[in-house]
């Protein structure tokens, strides 16, 4: 196993717990109305991470699943949603910020995802929540696969008002 990935592998025991105690920045979401559609933008291993969260989820709420390119090229998605939420590691993809443009100008609710929050996509999102892990210089994400998923989850789960302590001492167990 390359360094590199062990390293990024034993750097999440540091990163999760802190994204798992620091709840309160989802607070801010507490001034969405009834959100019954989600759109999220993502692709490659975001992409996968998204996929997760739609699955564990998705008896709650509606969660569309995409990437960008196809969401631009089929806007109908992103215009009939109450959130989109734009996933981008580093915070830099074009086409997920563009999707977050695209659903500014229908006066749609965006929320970034990133490890960079003065990245071009959070500057164009209305929320931005950190993952708290800058970019990883290899190919396959770890900690920043499960940073994003972490925080992933706890924004849809604020979104729709679910009770996630059942989730927390899971989420603990299964770092550990």
């Amino acid at each position: 196993m390359n360094n590199m990935m062990k390293q990024y592998i034993l750097d999440q025991k540091d990163v999760l717990p802190s994204l798992i105690e620091n709840r309160t920045c989802y607070e801010v979401l507490n001034n969405f109305k009834q959100v019954q559609k989600i759109v999220i933008a993502a692709s490659g291993s975001s992409k996968n991470v998204a996929m997760v969260v739609q699955a564990l989820l998705s008896k709650d709420i509606e969660i569309v699943v995409d990437t960008p390119f196809q969401l631009i090229h089929n806007s109908c998605q992103i215009q009939r949603c109450d959130c989109l939420i734009a996933i981008s590691q580093t915070g830099k993809s074009t086409g997920t910020m563009n999707c977050a443009k695209l659903a500014n100008e229908n006066h749609i609710p965006t929320i970034a995802i990133t490890a960079d929050i003065h990245s071009p996509l959070a500057l164009v999102c209305s929320y931005t929540f950190d993952i708290h892990c800058l970019d990883e210089t290899i190919g396959p994400k770890t900690k920043g696969y499960t940073a994003t998923l972490l925080v992933l989850f706890f924004v849809i789960a604020k979104l729709i008002n679910k009770n996630i302590d059942s989730y927390i001492k899971e989420f603990l167990l299964d770092i550990e």
